[in-house]
């Protein structure tokens, strides 16, 4: 977090190639459901030696939903416009050497610096940079990098600094940041993933200061020589959320591991599946053999994941091992084959609502085929591939997202009444020419729809378009998506009704006038209806009477033999 001039280091760091396993154990942890006696606040204005503009304060720091919320504050206190918290555990709970992590959400505003870190215990005594530093979170204004850093003093008392820095996709959501500490090394890690090493052996390039104590430091600094003192006033406050802080230190194991993880599961299958390993006296591997198709094993982790292509009961040989032995045990695997049924079990009604991301169970290949099996949606079902998101149309809810052509979602479906439906499309993309169409046991019903370009993800609009005649009776409706790029929130069926008793001639299924499905509404005509034929081949084959009737040119109306067609006005 120091943020000083700075001799850069002009060479180098060699890193060992030496791999060995660590048993990492928590040995201390903060899941901030409260903010413990561990922490002391740092309070007042200075510019904290960095040209800071803000003025720390305890109050800016609170627990809400169980997490850590540090506020950057537009707000005028003690000679300062604005506030933010800083917090540390100096002199109550340090460590030399471990593995230290933070679950946490950044905010991404211009002058804004929020920042998780340590400094050495001895810094009463020799001051900075000579007590060490080490950076595990550092962000500046509206980007995505992540910087990691060590900072101290070489033997003629000057600063040095060696850092590297990862991109990370929207810092603003939660991600877990570390490092790795031990005698040789601090390695920098993003979601498990190393982006940085400095080698530390024996005090090398004067780095004897990370052979000592140190403590965590939280904080959230507003402008400063970093950052600048260029301020984003609009997105005020700007909140560092923290799930956890835990701290691991390599405790060896005394003996071999006792396997204590479950020894059953269940599966989907083209569903995402995790399962992992656990098991006492602190494992350094894992294996496991007899996996089904489509899973495989972290052998670092213990973790079992992936999608299975088939399905079936497996007894899969798991074994987890430390340098003192190993414990193997059978875990069983159970992935029934799939089956198609509808969404809390009973099938959505035509007329009414089918809401997108109802789709029915049974999974990929079955329900629903998804592109991309990663769950970009995270708020519903998110174990499958359909990505639903939180909606802002009128009355919330979900809706399906990041649409691809060729995906499609299935929906069991109950059709009340036979007749000719007005289907409507709740819809939003910022594109244009998106397209899709919906099924009917198979039969397109309604050509393609068409999405308009609403301005916004989250702006609505509806299309619409009729349906020809549909057949009561349970059905399997389908929504696919022809050029995806696009969200659907939901379908709505209502039915359309024969207004002053006029039945129109739609004649696609036959010639006979006795077929109901050739009439729009789905009714024969009787002695109470006028009737309108617009065009086509009309055949009578029994005896008719109706009110009237309109024929258009070109229309051809055939009465057989021994039959009658009696209009009454």
């Amino acid at each position: 977090m120091k943020f000083l001039s700075i001799l850069f280091i002009s060479f180098l760091l060699f890193i060992s190639n030496t791999a060995f396993a660590q048993n990492w154990q928590v040995v201390w942890q903060d899941d901030f459901n409260t903010i413990s006696s561990d922490w002391i606040f740092e309070t007042g204005g200075g510019g904290w030696g960095n040209s800071e503009l803000e003025y720390y304060r305890k109050e800016n720091a609170t627990i809400q939903n169980g997490n850590l919320v540090i506020a950057a504050k537009q707000e005028n206190f003690g000679g300062y416009s604005y506030t933010s918290a800083r917090m540390k555990t100096q002199g109550k709970k340090f460590w030399k050497y471990g593995k230290v992590e933070i679950r946490a959400s950044t905010p991404a505003t211009q002058g804004i610096w929020p920042a998780f870190w340590m400094l050495g215990e001895s810094i009463n005594n020799v001051g900075w940079p000579a007590c060490g530093e080490i950076d595990i979170l550092e962000h500046v204004n509206t980007g995505n990098t992540n910087y990691g850093t060590i900072h101290w003093a070489n033997d003629q008392g000057q600063h040095i600094s060696y850092g590297g820095n990862t991109e990370v996709s929207t810092l603003t959501n939660f991600h877990i940041f570390s490092i790795e500490w031990n005698s040789t090394s601090i390695k920098w890690f993003v979601d498990g993933v190393k982006y940085h090493e400095a080698d530390i052996t024996n005090g090398v390039n004067s780095t004897s200061d990370f052979h000592e104590n140190c403590f965590l430091i939280l904080n959230v600094a507003v402008g400063g020589n970093w950052p600048g003192n260029t301020i984003d006033n609009n997105i005020m406050p700007a909140n560092l959320v923290v799930d956890y802080i835990k701290v691991y230190q390599d405790i060896p194991a005394t003996s071999a591991p006792v396997i204590n993880s479950s020894l059953s599961a269940n599966a989907t299958i083209n569903t995402a599946f995790n399962y992992t390993i656990t098991a006492s006296n602190t494992p350094t591997a894992y294996n496991a053999t007899g996996l089904p198709a489509g899973l495989n094993i972290n052998t670092a982790t213990g973790n079992i994941s992936g999608a299975p292509t088939v399905s079936g009961t497996f007894n899969v040989n798991i074994t987890a091992s430390n340098s003192l032995g190993s414990n193997s045990k059978t875990l069983v695997i159970s992935i029934p084959t799939p089956v198609l049924a509808p969404y809390g079990g009973t099938p959505a009604n035509i007329p009414g609502k089918i809401e997108a991301e109802k789709y029915d169970t049974g999974g990929e290949g079955l329900a629903y085929h998804d592109m991309e099996a990663a769950n970009n949606g995270t708020q519903m079902r998110t174990t499958e591939g359909i990505d639903i998101e939180a909606c802002a149309d009128t009355g919330g809810g979900y809706d399906v997202g990041w649409t691809t052509g060729g995906e499609w979602m299935t929906y069991t479906v109950n059709v009340i009444n036979t007749g000719v439906y007005t289907l409507q499309a709740r819809v939003s993309t910022i594109n244009a020419g998106k397209t899709f169409h919906v099924e009917l046991d198979g039969i397109n019903i309604s050509g393609p729809l068409t999405v308009p370009n609403t301005g916004n993800w989250q702006v609505w609009q509806t299309i619409s378009v009729n349906t020809p005649i549909i057949s009561a009776g349970q059905k399997i409706l389908r929504i696919v998506f022809d050029a995806g790029d696009f969200n659907i929130n939901y379908l709505n069926f209502s039915l359309n009704t024969c207004t002053n008793n006029t039945y129109t001639w739609i004649g696609t299924i036959s010639t006979a006038w006795e077929t109901a499905d050739n009439w729009y509404c789905g009714i024969v005509p009787d002695s109470t209806t006028d009737v309108i034929i617009n065009s086509g081949i009309v055949v009578i084959n029994s005896t008719v009477s109706i009110k009237s009737l309109q024929l258009n040119t070109g229309v051809q109306l055939t009465v057989n033999t021994g039959k009658s067609l009696t209009i009454l006005k």
